[in-house]
């Protein structure tokens, strides 16, 4: 299938986070910089997906859940899922533990720098590489985690 972008692992010199931090940092870096179309953005929060609806044993609501899913895909491309069952404890452990990582060294997270797309630890930021021969970088850092506890589930990544 082709695609409009390359996604490739920008070299890890900085982190967004270090550059945003700095004391120095005037504006953001031309590199950084990519048009954007804001007139899509006419809601004051993003869509709400019900997940129970997507497993009820009414197929009638189901299917209406599928097709919303697949609106708010195609019109937003993300969405906040509600009643999805995980506790609300296990969420903010996650944030806390993704709040640590982030504000650890650049130095330290340089280790799980993204080497191969199947690395089941992988953070860095992207560079998009468009059909055009343009590219720029995005301005986030991102940490990826492919966890399955059958397969590979980090028990502590942060020393």
């Amino acid at each position: 299938m082709a695609s409009d972008s390359i996604h490739q692992p920008l070299e890890f010199d900085r982190s967004i986070k270090a550059i945003a931090d700095s004391s120095t940092l005037e504006a953001v870096p031309s590199k950084f910089n990519i048009a954007n179309d804001y007139a899509a953005l006419t809601c004051d929060s993003l869509p709400l997906l019900d997940f129970s609806s997507l497993i009820s044993g009414d197929p009638h609501q189901r299917t209406k859940a599928v097709q919303d899913l697949a609106t708010i895909c195609r019109d937003w491309g993300f969405f906040i899922l509600v009643n999805h069952g995980i506790p609300e404890t296990l969420m903010k452990d996650t944030m806390t533990a993704v709040r640590e990582f982030f504000n650890l060294p650049d130095s330290e997270k340089k280790q799980y720098k993204a080497k191969a797309v199947l690395d089941p630890i992988q953070c860095g930021n992207f560079t998009i590489a468009n059909t055009s021969n343009q590219s720029f970088t995005l301005w986030r850092d991102y940490l990826k985690l492919c966890v399955h506890p059958d397969f590979h589930c980090p028990h502590h990544i942060i020393n």
